[in-house]
């Protein structure tokens, strides 16, 4: 058996990787400006940390995956095939009952974004545990995630036609919206994982395409008067059509 997944909520990116050798589950965790870390959450980060933190932890992952068995499922191609039926899958143009990770995703909340959390997720996997020719292969899957983080903003885009940008509070539509958000984020992330640690040693740093963060706008919690309060700030069209134009140059 082999089994790849990964949940994300408002703070961690936690993968579990299972095979016929072993298992073992890794969190990424984001702690802002909260004190008292977990014990446990040795790979935390924040915005300036990122870099260093995610090092640490995409080096465990490349030491331990091939030990669990799953390495020999992640081959570039078919990775690349998860990824496109995943994304056509995001944008409505396939069933769920059409990819192969379906029982992955399949009764988790926001299934199309949580596809593309899992697709990206094996391909940050893949290239963990790739060598020689498998790493040219993913280098050319890399090169294709421009393409597909800029159809899935295209379609996130087109999703929030109905709202005016701005702050919004409260409603269940701002939390739906904001889940929404955690997961596209957290492919921002993977990939930029792989842009940190896989792909410099064979592009260089001057190939590989920079994923502008202002399209990440995740829901916020706060409180007043002791109540909770939910609210979220949309970009602008303009942010969108930016970053595709950036993906697509």
């Amino acid at each position: 058996m082999t089994e790849l997944s990964a949940n994300n909520a408002s703070n961690f990116l936690d993968l579990k990787f299972i095979g016929s050798g072993g298992s073992f589950k890794v969190g990424l965790v984001y702690y802002g400006s909260v004190k008292g870390i977990d014990p446990r959450d040795i790979f935390w980060y924040d915005v300036d940390s990122f870099p260093e933190r995610s090092g640490a932890f995409y080096s465990l992952v490349s030491a331990i995956l091939p030990e669990t068995g799953l390495a020999g499922d992640l081959k570039p191609e078919s990775v690349r095939r998860t990824l496109q039926e995943s994304l056509e899958y995001f944008k409505g143009n396939r069933a769920i009952e059409d990819l192969e990770i379906r029982d992955v995703v399949g009764n988790t909340l926001y299934p199309q974004y949580s596809a593309m959390v899992e697709a990206f997720t094996r391909f940050l996997a893949g290239t963990a545990a790739s060598s020689g020719s498998s790493s040219e292969g993913y280098i050319e899957v890399f090169r294709d995630l421009d393409r597909i983080f800029a159809e899935m903003l295209v379609t996130a885009r087109d999703s929030l036609a109905g709202f005016k940008p701005g702050r919004f509070t409260g409603d269940r539509k701002v939390y739906d919206t904001g889940e929404r958000f955690e997961r596209l984020s957290s492919v921002w992330y993977l990939r930029q994982i792989a842009a940190l640690h896989f792909a410099p040693g064979l592009l260089g740093k001057d190939g590989i395409r920079h994923w502008s963060m202002l399209v990440l706008k995740p829901a916020r919690e706060t409180t007043s008067n002791k109540r909770r309060m939910v609210s979220i700030e949309l970009p602008e069209p303009e942010i969108f059509d930016k970053a595709i134009e950036e993906l697509k140059a």
